[in-house]
């Protein structure tokens, strides 16, 4: 009989913060390779080890041979602090993905407007990664003039379009906070507190507040009668590890 189809069984997953898979046994082995490949490259890239190019490949290569996925992975030898923040993001949102039984990967690298795409069953979803190493998250905008900037490449109309924000907590992935996010809600959001801040004076001059094309979202604190960009974690607790919006829901049915 074909391993794929032989006796299910729990394969522990050491340093992985799940406790087991369960399923054929070549399924297993292979979604356990991919979760440890994914979790390490996660913590290896936040702590700049140089180690991770290699780890790239081999992902790439693992990823590639897998049926129904197509990883995209590019080789860089110096990035920034903040590229290691965003890309440890991404490969912790894989990891999941992987581990609830999608088939994901990442998009080619620089794509300007998607991260990851994913199938679950009979749904796909196209997803934005936003990272941030602490709990404040931050977007530029961009649009025909300064006087009305817009926030680019947000798909709000397609429900297939979600924003997946990571806040690392200053902890890195094992300390993460993750909020799955519909980009209408993410575009509302940012829209709403930009001009609702715009409608106060400058408190110090008493005229009207210079536009700029920075938008903020903040998981902690309150708002203020002028700004309303606080405390995203209460206001969207039900987008917190709200996997559940990616998935299908005949297929999560189907499988108790």
């Amino acid at each position: 009989m074909p391993a794929s189809h032989g006796p299910r069984y729990r394969a522990p997953i050491e340093d992985f913060p799940y406790p087991c898979l369960i399923g054929p046994a070549a399924e297993v082995e292979r979604q356990l390779s991919f979760l440890r490949h994914a979790w390490v490259m996660a913590d290896m890239i936040l702590q700049g080890d140089v180690r991770w190019a290699g780890l790239n490949v081999l992902l790439a290569q693992r990823m590639a041979s897998s049926p129904g996925c197509f990883s995209k992975l590019g080789k860089h030898k110096g990035i920034a602090m903040s590229s290691q923040t965003g890309n440890s993001g991404e490969y912790l949102v894989l990891a999941e993905l992987l581990y609830r039984r999608h088939h994901a990967g990442l998009a080619d690298r620089g794509n300007p407007k998607y991260d990851i795409i994913t199938r679950h069953g009979d749904r796909y979803s196209s997803l934005r990664v936003k990272t941030s190493s602490d709990r404040t998250f931050q977007w530029t905008a961009s649009g025909p003039g300064p006087g009305d900037p817009h926030l680019p490449d947000l798909n709000a109309k397609d429900p297939t379009d979600f924003v997946v924000l990571v806040a690392f907590n200053r902890q890195g992935p094992r300390g993460a906070e993750v909020y799955i996010v519909p980009s209408v809600i993410i575009e509302q959001a940012l829209d709403s507190g930009h001009e609702h801040y715009h409608r106060f004076p400058n408190q110090r001059t008493g005229g009207p507040r210079t536009r700029t094309n920075q938008r903020v979202i903040r998981l902690d604190g309150e708002d203020k009668p002028d700004n309303i960009t606080f405390g995203f974690a209460r206001k969207w607790a039900e987008y917190r590890e709200a996997w559940h919006l990616l998935e299908d829901p005949s297929l999560c049915a189907a499988n108790g």
